[in-house]
């Protein structure tokens, strides 16, 4: 079955009829045109100002916002990462809202959840004056920002959530720790240690709270996750164990499994991985919101 056909089988018929590979755009590649941008703070911790960068749909209003979770392994990272993809998601009537967390290690876990929920519920309160139905949010992450956004998800049972979308991140912060080594490329054990306090023997309840596959259940939101398998930074059974988890729940939800691709595939807009999920999260999004 091809990627229409398994997001039909798992989504819905939305009406669309997707085209993963064009392969113009492939070797000419594509330019998203840039769309304004608003800065917005959105709460405030120990005199820092956390913002989001928020884009306004070009549609007609009120329209659905993803609230989009940067990467940078809780330590680093800006709003401005994948501006074609934003721009797309603009462009194609969606709101788009891309949020500043508290980093690790000044701030370790729960504070990251707590910057997400704030967020969300600042776009809920300024939901008119922005244009976005204040009932219509899906949380999209890649990489450290997708575990945020998993875990959001999940563990927030809010109706407004809509939907998950998540790119190669971690769903299980045990497994993550115990398949760790300290002399990977990033330190891994060390890097877990900063965002959420310690081991597990340490703080169980850290690494429980920040494990989507511990918070799914049967109210969790449709979920998309893309992993490649080749991914040497956030192994692809982190994905895959969470769709099966998905699966014994009954939460709808699709896993793209790329074998051939690495960890941020999706980074060039116009390649193989760009186009292919591209159009996944189109379609999901037209499913869960429309």
């Amino acid at each position: 079955m091809g990627l229409h056909g398994q997001l039909k089988a798992a989504f819905g018929n939305t009406g669309e009829v997707i085209n993963p590979i064009s392969w113009t755009r492939l070797f000419l590649g594509v330019s998203a045109k840039p769309v304004p941008v608003e800065s917005l703070a959105f709460s405030e911790h120990d005199g820092k100002k956390l913002t989001l960068r928020f884009y306004r749909a070009v549609s007609q209003k009120p329209a659905p916002c993803v609230v989009v979770v940067h990467t940078g392994g809780w330590n680093n990272g800006t709003t401005d990462e994948f501006l074609p993809f934003n721009f797309h998601l603009v462009q194609s009537g969606y709101a788009t809202a891309c949020i500043e967390y508290r980093l690790a290690p000044r701030w370790q876990w729960p504070a990251q959840r707590e910057d997400a929920l704030d967020a969300i519920r600042f776009l809920k309160t300024h939901a008119e004056s922005l244009g976005i139905d204040p009932q219509k949010f899906v949380l999209l992450g890649r990489s450290a920002g997708g575990q945020i956004a998993e875990a959001v998800a999940y563990g927030a049972h809010d109706i407004a959530i809509r939907g998950c979308i998540a790119f190669y991140a971690p769903a299980d912060m045990n497994f993550a720790y115990k398949y760790s080594r300290e002399d990977d490329i990033l330190k891994s054990p060390q890097l877990l240690r900063d965002f959420l306090g310690g081991t597990p023997a340490q703080v169980p309840k850290n690494y429980k709270s920040a494990s989507p596959i511990l918070l799914a259940g049967k109210d969790s939101p449709p979920t998309l996750l893309f992993h490649g398998a080749q991914d040497p930074l956030v192994w692809f059974l982190q994905s895959k164990r969470l769709a099966m988890k998905l699966e014994s729940t009954g939460v709808r939800h699709l896993f793209v499994r790329l074998d051939w691709a690495t960890h941020a595939f999706d980074y060039n807009f116009s390649g193989p991985g760009g186009q292919i999920s591209t159009c996944a999260v189109d379609y999901f999004l037209a499913a869960v919101t429309k």
